[in-house]
């Protein structure tokens, strides 16, 4: 179909389908939930073209949204906590589940203040963000998620990976795109050796390495 064109990462299969733009975004995370879990996705990245011809239809009118047979989801963290549980990476009770959620919003949270950043509508705007960011949310952040990588064994919740750690390493991806961050977040003992233990997964190698820019070097 015009405007449309779709990528599946051979893995164990899933039948379920993940629809954004051709861009990391609000949907990395998710396709990196599949990627740790070596699981099969479709990958479907339409342009706005194709998005206005569908907005009507989707559940909550925005992207992403997930497929899974004939039930649609919107809102990210919404997606990553259903993929997760499905993924057998959410937890293994209420109280791990709630954790994962938990951590998994206050990165997400994080990776907003980006790109609150990134997409200011000018120079002056910009550089206003980046000095907030820089001096008071960015230390407060990165001091409360190494004290939680500390006492979890190197991952967000349970000791273990989990679809939370998915968001911390495209909130690291994320900041590579603003080299004054950057610097700061790869001086964080905590967070970068999480970063690299993460991007050693199997299924996560096998997606950068299909996807050279997903996770641009340092």
């Amino acid at each position: 179909r015009k405007g449309t064109f779709r990528l599946s990462f051979p893995l164990a299969t899933i039948n379920m389908k993940l629809t954004y733009f051709n861009i990391a975004g609000r949907a990395d995370f998710v396709r990196y939930i599949f990627a740790m879990a070596d699981a099969e996705f479709e990958d479907e990245r339409i342009d706005r073209e194709e998005f206005a011809s569908r907005k009507a239809t989707l559940p909550l009118f925005q992207m992403p949204y997930l497929t899974d047979g004939e039930f649609q989801l919107g809102e990210t963290i919404a997606i990553a906590q259903y993929v997760g549980k499905k993924l057998n990476v959410a937890g293994e009770n209420a109280q791990e589940e709630a954790t994962c959620l938990s951590k998994a919003l206050y990165v997400y949270g994080h990776v907003d203040k980006l790109a609150g950043v990134a997409y200011a509508p000018n120079e002056e705007a910009k550089a206003a963000a980046l000095k907030k960011v820089k001096e008071e949310v960015l230390p407060k952040f990165l001091a409360t998620i190494s004290a939680v990588l500390k006492r979890n064994d190197g991952h967000l919740a349970g000791g273990k990976f989990s679809y939370a750690d998915a968001v911390l390493y495209a909130f690291v991806n994320a900041g590579k795109a603003l080299p004054e961050l950057n610097e700061i977040v790869k001086a964080n003992e905590e967070i970068m050796a999480h970063y690299n233990k993460f991007d050693a997964l199997d299924g996560v190698k096998k997606w950068n390495e299909a996807h050279p820019t997903a996770a641009p070097k340092q």
